[in-house]
């Protein structure tokens, strides 16, 4: 447990990991007053399950990077995951619902690996496709429409979480000022980018099993590997 330790050095952040804590503790407490974890806080340790009180608002950039973490419930107090937080642990779901900026590869596996994510309506920004490598099922949500008097239910993969953040064909997007930037592809493996894409995000579509990537005329700019290991790729 980490309250009270002498191997963890606290504010209102967890700022330094003793050496000793990295061979031997696997289950840490994040004690109360701590507000935000700091960037590699965590990064290459044996932790494998690590359990946050309410009131944790920032997970810095590569704070768990390659440790041995398998499982974590982030508090909706959290709005801000940085760069490479999550990164190379072997994490298989995320409920994102509080975070407001989620930041460049935060979630990113060493190989395709399952993942299920939740966002909300409160995501305001991402950085370069934070789930890269990760098989994210298409994001969808329900609707109910009227048809002659009677309500129904349906299922659709095209929608806006909020000014910021839409979702085409079950793929992430997000508005740029000259129109939108492809996130993280997760459709069918013949993928019909959406109209008025300006750029496709480093890694958009690594590892997916596309055959077939058509672009629209205005996409000027294509991320670092975005079509990293697309073996399919015609």
């Amino acid at each position: 447990m980490l309250e009270g330790s002498k191997d963890i050095t606290f504010t209102d952040t967890v700022v330094t990991v003793n050496a000793a804590v990295k061979a031997e503790n696997d289950t840490y407490t994040v004690p109360s007053y701590v507000k935000n974890i700091a960037g590699s806080a965590f990064a290459g340790t044996s932790l494998k399950h690590i359990h946050f009180s309410e009131g944790v608002q920032e997970i810095g950039g590569n704070a768990f990077y390659k440790s041995s973490l398998e499982n974590v419930e982030i508090p909706s107090s959290v709005t801000k995951i940085g760069s490479y937080a999550f990164a190379y642990t072997a994490l298989v779901e995320a409920d994102l619902s509080g975070a407001e900026e989620i930041g460049d590869f935060a979630f990113m596996k060493e190989t395709l690996t399952p993942f299920k994510v939740i966002l909300s309506e409160n995501i305001k920004s991402l950085g370069d496709n934070p789930f890269a490598n990760c098989i994210v099922a298409p994001f969808s949500t329900i609707v109910t429409e009227d048809f002659l008097g009677t309500e129904y239910s349906k299922v659709v993969y095209t929608f806006d979480i909020n000014d910021n953040i839409k979702i085409i064909d079950g793929s992430i997007y997000r508005v740029v000022p000259k129109g939108l930037e492809l996130i993280a592809w997760m459709g069918t493996d013949i993928a019909v980018v959406a109209d008025d894409t300006v750029r496709i995000s480093a890694m958009a579509f690594a590892g997916q099993d596309v055959r077939q990537v058509v672009l629209p005329y205005t996409v000027a700019a294509i991320g670092h590997k975005a079509f990293y290991d697309c073996n399919k790729l015609l």
